[in-house]
């Protein structure tokens, strides 16, 4: 009988090539594991420490560091100066002596084991600052040195943690503001009403702060007026602040934003929103409209 399907024995180098497809995916996966099986990492809290201090006296805050993984880790505290980039909030970290000299930690390079945390304390002087507003940060660098001790790893790797520090030296600071680059579309359909707009702190005289604006908005004739926080704004900078208000609305609808603690005055915008319950109803609303027609037309012909 003839054989309806024959089986060809397979050529050595077909052999190799499926092994090497198999084996490969396994090698590189162990030698990611090798080159980073050192990662380190850090935990602290709080994440932001924000203070008025008055002259004269100094001020002791502690933050709290946290080793959650299974390996030693050489810690560095550090402390520096940042400011805002753009209107993203993106900061700019950088060295700046006389914060260094004002905002110092009691310790210097420490340890911590696996899972164990320690209460860091830190100290500010309020008298080598500059009155009004100082913006630092405490990190917490990870020695990259250690990497070299973690058996079987080859890459060598360093992170740092860090907590905000935003001060009032001196208290009185002044703070003002303003409006900017209103952004709202003429026409909305959707879940509600957005836009943004950019808010500057245009503090001036010899202590400007920074500030978390608060403004109100009232979108339509019959709602109650809200209020909402913006994000942090440092002196002579400018964010972005975005309004989300969700809600039935259909027809021209005016927007009203006013800023609270700045002298600008309230801005007011109209909007053609179909939203929400309308954005659903209106469409089934023509299509019965149409259909009634259409059905009153036949009847009459």
């Amino acid at each position: 009988m003839k054989k309806l399907f024959e089986i060809k024995p397979i050529k050595l180098y077909w052999r190799i090539t499926v092994l090497a497809a198999l084996i490969m995916p396994l090698l590189m996966w162990l030698v990611a594991d090798s080159a980073y099986a050192y990662s380190p990492g850090v935990k602290i809290a709080p994440l932001k420490y924000q203070e008025s201090i008055p002259l004269g006296s100094k001020k002791v805050g502690f933050v709290d560091v946290s080793n959650p993984s299974n390996e030693m880790l050489v810690l560095i505290p550090e402390v520096q100066a940042f400011r805002q980039l753009g209107v993203d909030g993106e900061l700019q970290f950088y060295d700046d002596e006389q914060i260094k000299s004002g905002i110092t930690f009691d310790v210097g390079t420490f340890e911590l084991a696996p899972k164990e945390a320690a209460r860091i304390k830190f100290t500010i002087d309020p008298n080598k600052l500059k009155r009004g507003g100082v913006y630092g940060a405490l990190f917490f660098r990870t020695d990259s040195r250690q990497a070299e001790a973690s058996p079987g790893s080859q890459i060598a790797s360093s992170a740092r943690v860090g907590t905000l520090l935003i001060l009032d030296i001196g208290v009185g600071g002044t703070k003002d503001g303003r409006i900017d680059n209103i952004k709202i579309p003429k026409f909305s359909f959707g879940d509600g009403i957005k836009g943004s707009f950019t808010y500057t702190n245009s503090s001036i005289g010899p202590q400007p702060i920074a500030s978390n604006p608060e403004f109100k908005l009232k979108v339509g004739f019959l709602t109650r007026q809200s209020n909402f926080s913006g994000p942090l704004v440092l002196p002579d900078s400018s964010r972005t602040v975005n309004i989300d208000k969700k809600g039935n609305f259909i027809g021209l609808v005016p927007v009203m934003i006013e800023d609270k603690v700045g002298k600008s005055p309230p801005a007011t915008f109209y909007v053609l929103a179909i939203t929400g319950f309308w954005k659903l109803f209106l469409p089934l609303f023509f299509v019965a409209v149409v259909v009634s027609a259409y059905i009153t037309i036949r009847e009459k012909s």
